[in-house]
């Protein structure tokens, strides 16, 4: 899980990056990133939609991958604000591919 201070938790905020940021495809998932000029680190927030999968189970498991390979790979003191989501239908991915789609979106960014 993120720190507090890593999250995007108001809805304002991720509307703002939906409108305002730039999004980035990668095969199974987008990347809307937003340069906050102002933030002193940066914050996340996981998306997952319901044609994603529809049990809950499923989604909440790739939320929990796209969160842990964000923590533990990547710094956090950049002031991008990003929002990640998968919408697609798709299985369950796996680790690899998930942290592949990641690496190649942070890259694309230069993060």
């Amino acid at each position: 899980m993120f720190k507090k201070y890593n999250r995007l938790q108001k809805t304002k905020d991720i509307n703002h990056i939906f409108k305002y940021g730039k999004r980035n495809v990668a095969p199974h998932g987008v990347f809307f990133v937003f340069l906050d000029k102002n933030a002193k680190k940066s914050r996340y927030a996981v998306i997952i939609g319901k044609k994603f999968s529809k049990t809950a189970i499923n989604r909440n498991k790739m939320k929990r991958i796209i969160r842990s390979i964000i923590t533990s790979h990547y710094k956090l003191d950049n002031k991008y604000d990003i929002v990640v989501g998968y919408t697609k239908k798709n299985k369950v991915l796996s680790y690899k591919d998930t942290k592949e789609d990641i690496d190649f979106l942070l890259n694309k960014i230069n993060y």
